[in-house]
């Protein structure tokens, strides 16, 4: 058998096909890639975004915080305060080896807010710890959790929380 060689018609007629279909790929894509009302759509992407950063530039510490989010001072009784009140919160439920620590963080100051730093740890029935956890959202002032951990222990769970409340001294 032999192969006869392509002729020029027959390449120029192979690579306009080529070129054609690319076209259209590129054509394709591009209508892909640019969603319809895209510039109407980038437009209003930046006009949000010059407000969100003058919203930014003006807001201060307690905005959006209600009066009770914070404690009136980072005094030690305020602390203790607060340490008093999660005791009684967990007393309600049966829950053993109950740690309740509530620490000033005086360099860890916020403008107007002053942190006080919150450790929480204990053990009990599934059930009685996640309630009682679920409870933290009732307290007052509000308690900011930054870690939680909970371990099954088979018939009851270990649960260690660390977070913050915040306080005013500008009250």
């Amino acid at each position: 058998m032999s192969v006869r060689p392509l002729s020029a018609l027959e390449l120029a007629g192979g690579a306009a096909i080529a070129l054609v279909c690319a076209l259209t790929g590129a054509v394709a894509l591009m209508s892909l890639a640019k969603p319809g009302h895209f510039d109407t759509r980038m437009a209003a992407v930046e006009r949000d975004a010059g407000l969100a950063a003058k919203l930014l530039r003006q807001r201060t510490p307690t905005q959006g915080l209600t009066a009770d989010a914070t404690c009136s001072s980072a005094l030690p009784a305020e602390a203790e305060r607060l340490r008093a009140q999660l005791f009684a919160l967990a007393s309600v439920f049966p829950l053993q080896n109950v740690s309740i620590e509530v620490t000033q963080e005086p360099q860890a100051r916020l403008g107007v807010l002053a942190p006080l730093r919150l450790r929480l740890s204990g053990a009990g029935s599934y059930e009685a710890a996640l309630t009682a956890l679920g409870r933290l959202g009732a307290v007052r002032p509000l308690v900011f959790i930054d870690s939680v951990d909970l371990s099954s222990k088979t018939s009851f769970v270990t649960f260690s929380i660390s977070g913050r409340v915040f306080c005013s001294a500008s009250r």
